[in-house]
């Protein structure tokens, strides 16, 4: 399963772009352009979601594609 806000506007500040369900893992992903930095929001939910057992956050750019497959493979 895949969650992504189309429109942002109205949503928690700082929420990643992605959230990837597949049993039992889950995965939060921020995606950024080459030279796109994280917002202070973006960094606190990087933080908080890293420090929560089980779950899975990834940080990806356009270079990160192999990276990329192989996480969701």
């Amino acid at each position: 399963m895949t969650y992504h806000t189309h429109r942002s506007e109205r949503s928690e500040p700082g929420f990643p772009d992605l959230v990837l369900l597949r049993p039992p893992r889950v995965i939060f992903a921020e995606l950024k352009t080459a030279d796109g930095r994280l917002s202070p929001d973006q960094r606190e939910w990087r933080t908080k979601l890293l420090a929560c057992p089980g779950v899975e956050y990834h940080l990806w750019r356009p270079e990160d594609w192999d990276e990329l497959r192989e996480v969701l493979r």
